[in-house]
């Protein structure tokens, strides 16, 4: 998915020569101290920030140099720490608008109730609230977001990114704010995702969150990939002990 991939800004270059793959139907995450480049690898992979070098690649596709708008039409999605939702519209309403690049495009044809349209439109509601019934939050349509509890309206942002029928979904921070049901819950929704054959990757500081649900992490320190492996690996690797424990590594 990912090789070689740099990004700097000027002489400061956040993340150097960074390989990362994930795989369809598993759970990769990317970990590591405060400013060690995570959210920048995102931005990166999303078209959010340039690279200076490297490539991403979505199967044989190249994604490199392609808009936000573009890599998420391909099949990469991302949710950000600051929820993106439309807080007086409604649950209903926020899905639909997740689901506008399957509504019927033909404006004359919608007022006039052409019946293909009806149809495009009954398909978009049906879907708006299957994925409610997906994440949890069916019996919520009706509410506007901003007046449901804070860990449903994660819930929801999970939801409206899965509008775009992403092939990888890539979460920064999903259990951030949470508390201890919500982040259970979280873990049971990601884990649905995957199930469905959508790949998960996902930044989180949280370790028992993320050690619990992940397949594969990849840790970075200053800009740089420092291990990785299965869960079990990195808690007993000696470079990440150091880097977020401070212990010191045998020379």
């Amino acid at each position: 998915m990912v090789d070689r991939l740099t990004v700097c800004f000027g002489a400061l270059c956040a993340v150097t020569s960074l390989a990362l793959e994930a795989e369809p139907g598993r759970i990769t995450a990317l970990i590591g101290p405060n400013g060690a480049g995570k959210s920048t690898v995102f931005n990166a992979i999303t078209g959010f920030v340039p690279a200076a070098e490297g490539t991403v690649r979505l199967g044989a596709e190249r994604l490199t140099g392609l808009p936000p708008h573009v890599i998420s039409q391909r099949g990469v999605v991302r949710t950000f720490q600051k929820r993106s939702l439309f807080p007086r519209l409604t649950v209903f309403h926020n899905l639909r608008i997740g689901l506008h690049t399957t509504e019927p495009r033909s404006v004359f044809g919608t007022m006039l109730g052409v019946p293909r349209c009806r149809r495009a439109q009954h398909e978009v509601e049906a879907t708006a609230r299957e994925l409610a019934r997906f994440v949890g939050i069916e019996q919520e349509l009706e509410r506007e977001a901003r007046a449901l509890p804070y860990g449903r309206q994660r819930m929801l942002a999970v939801a409206i990114a899965l509008a775009a029928r992403p092939a990888f979904l890539l979460l920064d921070e999903p259990s951030a704010g949470l508390n201890r049901t919500e982040t259970t819950v979280m873990a049971g929704l990601l884990d649905r995702v995957r199930k469905a054959g959508v790949g998960v990757v996902l930044v989180e500081h949280d370790m028992k969150f993320l050690l619990g649900i992940s397949h594969h992490v990849a840790v970075l320190n200053a800009g740089e990939k420092i291990a990785e492996g299965t869960p079990a690996q990195i808690q007993a690797d000696p470079q990440v002990r150091a880097a977020y424990l401070g212990e010191r590594t045998a020379t």
